[in-house]
């Protein structure tokens, strides 16, 4: 599948976005949301490759060829959140500044995104498909209810309409204790340097909590599994490094031109680019354990599909349940798509 090289989108607060596409640029959007503190690296190129057959032999108006690729009608887009990988990096925020971190900024960060990749696309073609993991998901839903022109279906895969906190009062559980208990217990660089410069103990640290969320004190990755796990981990940490790189060169070559340290570098300085490492993704708890807007479910319209595990230690499986009878789009008889349970979530996209 044709994949662009890394590009970058300046957003209007001055941060930017990595991200990158596969396929051609008029072919359909499907925007790729990755789960809170995971890069672009998430949707790894068998998956969306896998997704491409997928939504070509959904599309019964795309008649078979020999010689096209089965991705020829879509443009799929995968990018870093912001705080992860190659995107704009926060200095670390501490609690009162993370409760201003919200879903509503993540949403913006899409929006512009897939404006951005539409860019003198007819307005036939501007509506993306949206396909999101986690606190993607929500990202996907809350584009799906409050713009409606721009999303043709969501897909929905171990995601939540309130967040991991749950809504005991609804029935939905929190996210099991012993999970969160075996993520506190996950040993972590030291802060400061020790995440900017040990690549192995970032490593250990991504590996082992991932791990610590599947949701069940035996299971375990398997070797090819954390083979896996530790070289996207290792590829995360690369990355990261490479937006403090940067961003030093930056503010040297600045510094040069005006002829002594300049004194204008200030919002590179806030938005932690020079001191980027993988720990800034803690910045986006505030946007997990914030209030979700669930009543907005009410307003999804375009046909949806929850995927979620009925082992799903880390999002509980009745998430997706509501999810699914909240929304007002779907297919069939207007309800939202069914729940797929299954002890490890598959992903569906229709």
């Amino acid at each position: 599948m044709e994949a662009s090289p890394e590009q970058f989108l300046k957003l209007p607060h001055g941060g930017r976005i990595c991200y990158q596409t596969f396929g051609p640029h008029a072919g359909t959007p499907v925007l790729l949301l990755s789960g809170g503190g995971q890069s672009m690296l998430s949707w790894h190129e068998d998956l969306i490759a896998q997704l491409a057959s997928a939504l070509s032999q959904s599309n019964p108006s795309s008649p078979p060829s020999s010689s096209s690729s089965p991705a020829r009608d879509y443009l799929f887009v995968r990018y870093d959140t912001r705080d992860t990988g190659r995107s704009t990096h926060y200095a670390c925020l501490d609690d009162e500044a993370r409760r201003r971190y919200t879903l509503d900024d993540l949403l913006a960060d899409a929006l512009a995104l897939l404006d951005h990749v539409c860019a003198g696309v007819e307005n036939a073609a501007r509506a993306a498909h949206l396909v999101g993991f986690s606190m993607g998901g929500a990202t996907a839903w809350m584009l799906a209810a409050r713009h409606p022109h721009r999303v043709r279906t969501i897909t929905l895969v171990s995601s939540s309409p309130v967040g991991p906190a749950g809504d005991v009062a609804t029935g939905i559980p929190s996210v099991d204790e012993a999970t969160m208990k075996r993520v506190e217990a996950v040993a972590r660089p030291t802060e400061g340097e020790e995440w900017m410069t040990d690549r192995e103990a970032v490593v250990r640290f991504l590996v082992g909590f991932e791990e610590a969320c599947m949701g069940d004190e035996e299971e375990r990755l398997t070797d090819e599994e954390r083979r896996e796990a530790e070289e996207s981990a290792g590829w995360a940490f690369d990355r990261t490094a490479r937006v403090a790189r940067d961003a030093k060169q930056q503010m040297e070559d600045e510094d040069q031109r005006k002829g002594s340290k300049s004194q204008d570098n200030g919002r590179l300085y806030e938005r932690g680019e020079e001191r980027a490492n993988v720990s800034s993704f803690f910045n986006q708890a505030g946007a997990a354990w914030a209030a979700w807007p669930r009543e907005e479910l009410r307003r999804v319209a375009c046909p949806a599909v929850v995927v979620h595990g009925d082992g799903d230690g880390n999002v509980p499986l009745r998430h997706g349940e509501v999810l699914a009878e909240e929304m007002s789009g779907g297919e069939g008889d207007g309800g939202a798509g069914p729940v797929a349970t299954r002890q490890r979530a598959r992903l569906v996209v229709c």
